[in-house]
């Protein structure tokens, strides 16, 4: 099928590191359901004299092969590559002291398992983006091109979240909160900013007052101007942009993921996106 190619073109003539996170995050889900549907009910490590997909097969494409080993309730993964694939993986059962470290190695459900080759196939995928596209081929695609452009740039500034979740907010408004309930007093950048965020992802007025509930000043003006922000409707106003917040110093305790996004709620959507999966 050409479907496959064509997306990882079209991926690679817009170049957009949210889209490419995006596309391979689709298509290892994908890989998922096709590996998870081949796999019969054994799944113990063992070789195979016919064409049957097997764990050790998988394990083997993603040079896993010496790390994982079955254990008596599913299996045992070599710490370095449980961290590494696990990275991205939210959620406080990730967390390495959380795992019973013995000898190098920790313990993993078989479900488990196969969120770490999903993530394995993601990773694949993502490093073999973008493609270098030869001139004639991007020309004929430029129309498809456009269109996805104007789709990213719609969604990067999405508003329409389904859940508030403020373990995933990013840095620079846990920065902000933080600060808040310390007692500092915000700038008016920093206080636009944090009420733009938190109205922007569906908090009511009452719920941003009480979640950046700290010094007397920033309290009373938060909760004006997030009444005002609620009154018009989320995504009105939006917090200002990554470059924006680097400009006022307000861009704090980066993560990886900031590095491919341009905007606190393209953060947020990312985060809340990979959360679901």
């Amino acid at each position: 099928m050409l479907s496959y190619p064509i997306a990882r073109v079209l991926v690679s003539l817009v170049d957009e590191h949210v889209l490419i996170r995006k596309y391979a995050h689709a298509e290892a889900a994908a890989a998922r359901e096709r590996f998870e549907a081949d796999l019969s009910s054994d799944t113990q490590l063992k070789s195979t004299s016919d064409e049957r997909l097997t764990v050790d097969h998988l394990l083997a494409e993603f040079d896993l092969t010496g790390d994982v080993r079955p254990a008596p309730e599913g299996y045992r993964i070599a710490v370095g590559s449980y961290l590494r694939l696990s990275a991205d993986l939210d959620g406080e059962e990730w967390r390495l002291v959380n795992r019973a470290l013995s000898n190098g190695s920790v313990p993993v459900e078989e479900a488990e398992l196969h969120d770490l080759l999903q993530q394995a196939i993601r990773d694949r995928i993502t490093e073999g983006l973008p493609l270098s596209v030869p001139d004639p081929i991007a020309a004929g695609l430029d129309d498809a091109v456009d269109s996805l452009d104007e789709s990213l740039a719609d969604r990067q500034l999405s508003t329409d979240f389904d859940a508030v979740r403020p373990d995933l907010f990013p840095p620079c408004v846990k920065a902000l909160l933080d600060r808040v309930e310390a007692g500092d007093e915000l700038n008016h950048t920093g206080r636009f900013t944090l009420t733009a965020f938190l109205t922007s992802v569906g908090m009511s007025p009452g719920e941003v007052a009480e979640l950046s509930a700290g010094d007397e000043f920033n309290d009373e003006t938060i909760q004006y101007q997030a009444a005002h922000l609620g009154e018009n409707g989320t995504g009105e106003y939006p917090p200002p942009s990554c470059a924006t917040m680097d400009t006022f110093g307000l861009c704090v305790d980066k993560d990886e993921l900031c590095s491919e996004i341009d905007h606190p709620l393209t953060y947020y959507d990312e985060r809340l996106d990979a959360s679901a999966e």
